[in-house]
């Protein structure tokens, strides 16, 4: 078992890089149990990998994964077709009961008509 503390981390990190599938495998399970203890190193790692420059962008990978979900959009593969139906009813049902409690609460409670003292003002105001 490899003593690891943050000193020793940023050391390793200066040493080997960012990417803990390259290290050994006792460094990494040492760095990863120091990481998942200490605040001082989770900050180490993350400003040696602030450090590091951003992977450039594979335009192949972009074009694929685009293409793939622009299929998937277009075919309508994210719900099952037999799914379809009960959506739409289950759509329909809500905003009918939706409607009915809107409108009995509408019902229900007893508010000033804003409207009718507006229209006895001018009818007083006319005579």
């Amino acid at each position: 078992m490899i003593w690891m503390t943050p000193r020793r981390l940023e050391w390793v990190l200066r040493v080997r890089g960012t990417e803990l599938a390259a290290w050994p495998m006792a460094e990494r399970a040492a760095a990863l149990s120091l990481m998942r203890r200490c605040d001082l190193a989770r900050r180490v790692m993350a400003e040696a990998l602030a450090q590091e420059d951003a992977p450039l962008a594979d335009p192949a990978l972009l074009a694929s994964l685009q293409d793939g979900l622009g299929r998937r959009l277009a075919l309508g593969d994210l719900v099952l077709p037999t799914m379809r139906p009960m959506l739409r009813w289950g759509a329909l049902t809500a905003c009918a009961l939706a409607g009915l409690y809107l409108g009995y609460i509408g019902l229900d409670t007893e508010q000033p008509d804003v409207f009718a003292a507006v229209q006895a003002i001018a009818i007083d105001a006319a005579l």
